[in-house]
């Protein structure tokens, strides 16, 4: 039975229960906030399916009656290598299935958990597990090959009106993409060491030439171009700026530490 009281961490608030609206301006709020600011409340249902393919999957390598909270470190990158090999199945619901699977990691195996804060340290510790098994790489790929769908965007098009199922595997990539930019580019006090060099090498990969050339950023607003001039109507646009926006917010980072890093070996050449 899913935890709806954590569930909730990930859709925003209602306006009733705090009429007084309090703007606080910056580049980000914080990590609850952003999470919410990911999900539409039609979205819901979709948690109890990322769930249950999870555990449908999990409970078919073996893991003898444990929970993903119980394996060691490990045990856990075994699985997620497993789940890796899977996205490159051609069989799209299967690839689809896997997906849902990974978010549901992303979102921090909420199911086994009691507490908000079990929720985000798990989601935290499995996005590192993610990353460094290369999902993120295996990630854009397969949004590369959404993109390029011609035959979705043109059935897109001659629809009237588009539903939430024409962006089901746009908008689980994007989901899971999204949830890894965000946390990965957070540092915490509590951040272990390999965590930390891990951040360093994801910003350095934002800013190059990930996918036929081009960076990520390009990437997303190409996106958006086709989406402005309705050649791709089913583009999950809230998903897809407010990933692009994390992104860029990644390469300023970087971009703001090298001039520090500049003026501070300036500042010691000053003194010799």
């Amino acid at each position: 039975m899913i935890h709806d009281g954590l569930i909730w961490l990930f859709f925003p608030q209602s306006s009733m229960e705090s009429p007084n609206l309090e703007f606080e301006y910056g580049d980000s709020d914080m990590l609850t906030a952003e999470l919410s600011e990911l999900y539409s409340y039609t979205e819901e249902p979709e948690f109890a399916l990322n769930r249950d393919y999870f555990e449908e999957d999990f409970r078919s390598h073996g893991t003898r009656g444990r929970r993903w909270t119980e394996l060691t470190v490990d045990e856990q990158r075994a699985y997620v290598m497993r789940l890796l090999d899977a996205l490159e199945v051609t069989d799209r619901d299967k690839r689809l299935k896997v997906a849902r699977a990974i978010l549901y990691l992303a979102q921090g195996v909420f199911d086994e958990c009691d507490t908000e804060v079990d929720v985000l340290h798990w989601s935290r510790h499995n996005i590192f597990v993610l990353y460094d098994m290369g999902i993120f790489t295996a990630l854009l790929e397969l949004l590369s090959m959404e993109i390029d769908n011609s035959q979705a965007c043109s059935s897109a098009v001659r629809k009237p009106a588009i539903s939430l199922a024409e962006s089901t595997e746009l908008r689980v990539l994007l989901s899971i993409m999204y949830l890894m930019v965000e946390t990965i580019r957070v540092q915490t006090e509590d951040d272990r060491p390999e965590w930390r060099a891990a951040r360093e090498t994801f910003k350095n990969e934002l800013g190059s030439p990930l996918y036929n050339g081009e960076p990520f950023a390009l990437l997303l607003f190409t996106m958006v171009t086709k989406f402005c001039s309705m050649n791709a109507p089913h583009f999950p646009m809230k998903k897809v700026l407010l990933l692009l926006w994390k992104t860029v917010l990644v390469g300023l980072s970087w971009k703001s530490q090298n001039v520090a890093r500049k003026k501070q070996r300036n500042f010691i050449f000053t003194l010799y």
